[in-house]
């Protein structure tokens, strides 16, 4: 489904978000989907996931993170996300201070990084030091635009 920041692809199980993923080409998300889950099966379920997402970004909404993939300190990181609100714009290093690891920020960045549910964790509202955005996983444009449609940049 064509999103402010592309092709999106929202996955959906079980009446349950399983990721979400962004692409430039609507061929690009449908050969991801062929090689991930074999078939493109396109519900009115993920069409309403994904409409109700951005309604609920677009309005500020705060996710409550329970049980998903990822490893205790993932979990903290991404929980730690959760508590950016969308004017801040804090850097890896204190970041991972506010989260009691000081000293680490790459891993941060890397827990960051293996986000699978951008907009639900708000991952592109960390960047560098210097005030820099950084990159991010679904692209640097991409992670400009969150930004400026929070007011940020």
């Amino acid at each position: 489904m064509r999103s402010p920041l592309g092709w999106q692809v929202t996955v959906a199980r079980d009446e349950k978000i399983c990721s979400i993923l962004w692409f430039d080409r609507k061929s690009d998300a449908k050969v991801w989907i062929q090689k991930n889950y074999g078939t493109i099966l396109q519900s009115d379920l993920a069409k309403e996931l994904t409409i109700v997402l951005w309604d609920w970004y677009l309005h500020g909404g705060q996710a409550p993170l329970g049980q998903t993939y990822g490893t205790v300190f993932q979990r903290k990181v991404w929980q730690g996300l959760l508590q950016i609100q969308q004017s801040e714009f804090p850097s890896y290093s204190s970041f991972s201070s506010r989260i009691g690891r000081p000293d680490a920020f790459c891993a941060v960045g890397q827990a960051i990084a293996a986000n699978r549910f951008p907009l639900l964790i708000p991952c592109h509202r960390v960047g560098r030091k210097n005030g820099e955005i950084g990159q991010y996983a679904w692209g640097d444009s991409r992670k400009l635009k969150l930004l400026q449609m929070e007011g940020v940049r």
